[in-house]
């Protein structure tokens, strides 16, 4: 009868190919999930910008859009039809559209192409400025976000 042996060096090199191909597969594995991650983000950056923007194109919000593009006079103290609560609430908006986009929620290239032209006209409307002076003598940094968002769209073009 026969004994067999262990050989070592033979058992050395199993584990060590072992050992590789679970480096490699755990690499690959990695990449995946990372550009899995990248898309994630990139989705939710996406839903966030169309949540935005559904409530920037929405009701009362969409009117003073319509208004400050037509420039008709939006507040009624000048002859329109809404109230500065009103204009406060598109302001917050836009606002909020600013602040995420510098906390790095949204994406630029969305940001620019769904938002460029709202807070363009709205930033340059005479009316809007009056207001945002007015009420930026009480708390200076009140929508800021509008500011930020405007300059930030400025470079798109």
């Amino acid at each position: 009868m026969k004994k067999y042996f262990i050989n070592w060096k033979y058992l050395n090199r199993i584990i060590i190919t072992i050992n590789s191909i679970t480096i490699i597969l755990g690499g690959i594995y990695t990449y995946t999930q990372f550009h899995i991650i990248k898309n994630e983000q990139l989705n939710r950056e996406n839903d966030l910008s169309m949540r935005y923007y559904d409530r920037l194109n929405f009701g009362d919000n969409k009117k003073i859009y319509i208004l400050i593009e037509d420039q008709k006079p939006v507040l009624i103290n000048a002859g329109g039809e809404f109230s500065e609560d009103q204009l406060d609430d598109y302001l917050g908006e836009l606002h909020d559209v600013g602040e995420s986009l510098y906390a790095d929620l949204l994406d630029n290239r969305s940001t620019c192409s769904r938002f460029s032209d709202l807070t363009e006209r709205t930033f340059e409307n005479q009316e809007v400025q009056k207001y945002l002076t007015k009420i930026r003598k009480i708390d200076p940094e009140y929508f800021l976000g509008v500011d930020d968002l405007y300059y930030f769209v400025k470079t798109c073009n």
